[in-house]
């Protein structure tokens, strides 16, 4: 990474652009836009997929 990825020049003068790094969150699990997420482990999951995210993770052995 470079410093012009969050930098422009304006005027001369380099400064900060976050335009490109900000991203809206989607849902991991059903790749939807929420309008509240939860944070499940790595992954951000909405409250309707919460409960079957949550289920597959115990299904495979993960700590419930």
């Amino acid at each position: 990474m470079s410093l012009m990825e969050f930098c422009e020049l304006r005027n001369g003068v380099l400064v900060p652009s976050y335009r490109e790094a900000i991203a809206p969150i989607r849902c991991d699990w059903c790749n939807g836009m929420g309008e509240s997420l939860l944070a499940f482990g790595s992954l951000w999951v909405c409250p309707e997929c919460f409960g079957e995210a949550e289920t597959e993770w115990t299904g495979r052995g993960g700590r419930g």
